[in-house]
């Protein structure tokens, strides 16, 4: 019958959306706040803001709350029913249900998000969020009212009622994906769009579980509907082919999405080594410019300032090896040691540290150190994933068509991390219920 396929077939459909969704949060590397670049970025930090609202309720510092009030009233319907042999009898019955008598709010346009490297804004005006709840409590009025009030009374409320309130409280840890593009006012990145584009108190794991249980239902939903079709059409026959229609169905998608998703992961692996690249050559100008300012201040001492010149592909576009990490790998010793030797020479004259050409190169340094850094760890995330979803099921049978190149970690340490200009307080923050 042609409307069991068409559940079937929006059954699946639905069963692929929901793994297109979960795919998303499976393959996304973690960014650290200070590494966030154009493009889909996922974050985990806890929230922040300046000046924090105070909850209705709970008086809790956030960055965003709701609070509902709900009466309890008592309704009367009319409900029909027929039996089997025709008698239709009606009765009346009485139900309870809640009904919202006041409702407030209260939240930021945009806040910050803080981990260990620095922080990113986050514009929540079109993000989907899940806050947490702080408070819910039934309670019935003060005043109880008599038998013979109730009786006289016309009102149907119960006298029961119920407050709710939901927030994002100041230091709560939050799971954020979205897309990262400059802001107006500075030249900085903000998560502030995309699809999807999700602020949630929940973890990755949960959303991730949620989405991975519901796939399987849908599908073995999909296969009942796809039997009574065939089995309406070629009877016994026809529900074993529509049932297997199904599995044939499911395995296909399934190639087609592991094929795609080591194509999406190759593509982030080759942008996070590309963000890795730019900062690397922004820091490697940098070293000219702190050296030119040091031979100026300290004309009687030898500033040495070798250029450092590397071979540079087009490392958006090919992937990492071995070979390649390494050469990177010894450029960033490279400029670290010479970005030393320079404030060996620097911290000797104190009126150079406090002078505005020396602190704005030390500003700059330390930022693209910290972007570095930060890169440093998407990219490698981003690579781990890679490397799992090719030696686990199914992603290992399709990995050999879906791309051959190997892409190695990046261990380069010595990069010193900014120390963020504002000071982030969660000591007085309440933990989460």
């Amino acid at each position: 019958m042609p409307f069991f396929a068409v559940i079937a077939a929006l059954l699946l459909i639905a069963a692929w959306m929901l793994d297109r969704r979960r795919r998303v949060y499976a393959d996304l590397g973690t960014t650290p706040a200070a590494a966030v670049s154009a493009g889909r970025n996922e974050v985990k930090g806890r929230a922040w803001h300046a000046e924090p609202l105070i909850s209705h309720l709970t008086r809790t510092p956030t960055v965003r709350w709701d609070y509902e009030l709900e009466e309890e009233r008592e309704h009367t319907r009319t409900v029909s029913s027929t039996d089997a042999k025709g008698n239709t009898t009606t009765r009346t019955e009485t139900y309870q249900q809640w009904h919202t008598i006041d409702r407030k709010s209260g939240r930021h346009p945009h806040f910050d998000l803080v981990d260990e490297s620095g922080a990113v804004r986050v514009a929540v005006d079109e993000a989907s969020i899940t806050d947490r709840q702080s408070h819910r409590d039934t309670f019935k009025e003060r005043h109880r009212r008599s038998f013979l009030e109730k009786f006289f009374s016309s009102d149907n409320r119960t006298g029961r009622y119920r407050e709710t309130e939901n927030l994002i409280a100041i230091g709560d840890t939050l799971y954020v994906v979205g897309d990262a593009s400059l802001r107006d006012d500075v030249v900085e990145p903000q998560i502030a769009g995309g699809t999807p584009f999700l602020i949630s108190t929940r973890t990755e794991e949960s959303h991730r579980r949620g989405l991975g249980f519901l796939i399987p239902v849908f599908i073995l939903g999909a296969a009942a509907p796809a039997g009574v079709s065939g089995h309406a059409t070629a009877g016994s026959a026809g529900l074993v082919a529509g049932v297997a229609l199904v599995g044939l169905v499911v395995i296909l998608a399934t190639t087609v999405v592991v094929f795609n998703r080591l194509q999406l992961l190759v593509q982030q692996a080759a942008r996070a080594w590309s963000l890795i690249d730019v900062q690397l050559t922004r820091r490697h100008d940098l070293i000219p410019q702190i050296a030119a300012v040091a031979r100026a201040a300290s004309d009687h001492e030898r500033v040495i300032f070798e250029s450092i010149s590397l071979e540079r592909s087009s490392l958006i576009h090919d992937a990492p090896d071995a070979t390649t990490v390494s050469q990177a790998d010894h450029e960033a010793m490279e400029q670290t040691g010479r970005i030393q030797r320079l404030f060996a020479v620097v911290e000797e004259y104190p009126d150079l540290l406090a002078g505005d050409a020396m602190a704005a190169l030390q500003h700059q340094l330390a930022d693209a150190e910290n972007r570095i850094a930060g890169s440093r760890t998407y990219y490698n995330n981003t690579v781990t994933i890679l490397r799992n979803r090719r030696q686990t099921f199914p992603g290992f049978i399709v990995a050999r068509w879906a791309d051959p190149r190997r892409f190695a970690l990046f261990t380069a340490d010595g990069f010193e991390r900014t120390v963020p200009t504002i000071e982030y307080d969660f000591s007085s923050t309440p933990e989460p219920a």
